[in-house]
């Protein structure tokens, strides 16, 4: 979890923005949070002050350690596609989504190199997207991607990358060179396998809290924000295409 994220969670605890738990990002937290309907979440959640708090916090992240005459690092803004192996079964779906699907780009850095301070930089060395969706150089879609076991629930999850939202979209604001969003339909995107909800929700009756707080979040933004969910055919693909590779890396070394 990127430290200015952590900031926004202390942030949020400590207004009692979000009142059901001490620590609203976790299991306990949501549990509480599916008890409620529609009408008392909006009560409950004060989604508003959520927003405000997020743009709070990273408006002032960076006013105070973005230097606007930077030229940032090699691969600032840059639309790329990372492939080097990984185990983490989270980091080798998204290799393999950006592998498989042509206009998918991940690891999305440009925070790196801005810094006033370089000591800060290894504040941003993670600080990326997981996964962008671009078309003809316009950004449609950010991605945040959770895997089963991930203990950050999926407000948590919503709000990071509501996070990566407003940082974009003032660093934009100092560097024009940076690829802009899609003027129709730019849509905030929580990707996970169906494992990492029903982590949450025990009985898996989570599907209309997570359709409020999508509703509830595009109308404080004007932005669709969505939680999808992948089939659990997924773990046989991921096995599979592992199986390939391996076969590809060994025909290549018998040569």
């Amino acid at each position: 979890m990127a430290r200015l994220f952590k900031d926004i969670i202390d942030c949020l605890n400590n207004e009692d923005i979000i009142n059901t738990a001490e620590d609203w990002h976790t299991k306990s937290a949501w549990l509480e949070l599916m008890k409620k309907p529609k009408a008392d979440l909006s009560s409950l959640v004060n989604f508003g002050r959520i927003v405000e708090t997020i743009k709070g916090v990273t408006n002032e992240f960076c006013d105070n350690m973005v230097n606007p005459q930077a030229c940032g690092c090699e691969s600032f803004g840059l639309l790329r596609k990372i492939m080097e192996k990984r185990t983490k079964p989270e980091d080798r779906l998204e290799r393999l989504l950006v592998a498989s699907v042509n206009n998918l780009y991940n690891r999305f850095n440009f925070l790196s190199g801005l810094m006033k301070d370089e000591n800060d930089e290894y504040q941003t060395k993670h600080m990326t997207v997981d996964l962008v969706e671009a078309d003809k150089q316009r950004i449609k879609a950010f991605i945040e991607l959770k895997w089963e076991g991930n203990n950050e629930n999926p407000l948590s999850a919503m709000s990071q990358i509501v996070m990566y939202y407003f940082l974009y979209e003032k660093v934009r604001k100092l560097f024009r060179n940076l690829t802009p969003f899609t003027k129709r339909g730019f849509n905030l995107i929580v990707l996970a396998p169906r494992g990492y909800y029903t982590y949450f929700s025990d009985n898996g009756n989570d599907k209309e809290l997570l359709s409020n707080i999508s509703f509830f979040f595009k109308k404080e933004l004007n932005i669709k924000c969505t939680f999808k969910e992948l089939p659990s055919k997924l773990h046989g693909v991921l096995t599979k295409a592992d199986e390939g590779l391996k076969s590809i890396a060994h025909i290549y070394r018998s040569l």
